[in-house]
C-alpha cells in the first residue's frame, strides 16, 4: 500500500471509544468524524457515515470489543467502510475483549472466544490492525500489517 498523506487519513470509532479517537484525532492534528447514530425501539442500531469523509480515504476505527455489542459495532464500521470504499480500512483496538480466552482446556467443550473473534476481525477487509493487551506483564501493542 502506498504511504497515504495526513490530509487523506480520516478517524472514525465505535460509541464506546469516542473519546479516546478525539483524543488521538487531535495529537495527529486531525478533525475526528462523527457518524451518526440511532437507536431503533426494537434495539437494532443505525449507522451513517459521512461518505466524503469515507470514499477514497485511509479510514482509522479506533474501537473495542469488550463485550458483544461493540463487538459487532466494530464488524459494522469495517464493513461500512469498505463498502462505501475507502482507500484503505486500519483498526486500532484499545482493549480487544476475551483475550484470556485464546485456547479452550482439553475435553472442557469451551468456545475459546478470544482465539474466534480475533480470527475473524482479522479476516475483515483489514489493511492494518492494532491490538493491545491490557493482560501482558507490561502492555504490549501487537499490531499486524495485513
Amino acid at each position: 500500500m502506498p504511504r497515504t498523506s495526513p490530509e487523506n487519513v480520516t478517524i472514525i470509532s465505535s460509541q464506546a471509544y469516542e473519546p479516546i479517537a478525539r483524543k488521538v484525532a487531535a495529537h495527529m492534528g486531525r478533525p475526528f468524524t462523527e457518524i451518526e447514530r440511532s437507536n431503533f425501539k426494537d434495539g437494532e442500531i443505525y449507522h451513517r457515515l459521512p461518505l466524503d469523509e469515507i470514499n477514497r480515504r485511509d479510514v482509522v476505527i479506533i474501537s473495542g470489543t469488550h463485550d458483544d455489542a461493540h463487538y459487532m459495532e466494530t464488524i459494522d464500521l469495517i464493513e461500512g467502510a469498505k463498502a462505501w470504499h475507502a482507500e484503505s480500512i486500519n483498526l486500532v483496538v484499545p482493549y480487544l475483549g476475551y483475550s484470556t480466552m485464546e485456547r479452550a482446556k482439553k475435553d472442557s467443550g469451551e468456545i475459546p472466544k478470544g482465539m474466534t473473534r480475533t480470527r475473524r476481525l482479522l479476516r475483515q477487509p483489514l489493511h492494518y490492525a492494532a491490538f493491545v493487551d491490557l493482560h501482558a506483564e507490561g502492555v504490549i501493542m501487537q499490531a499486524i500489517l495485513l
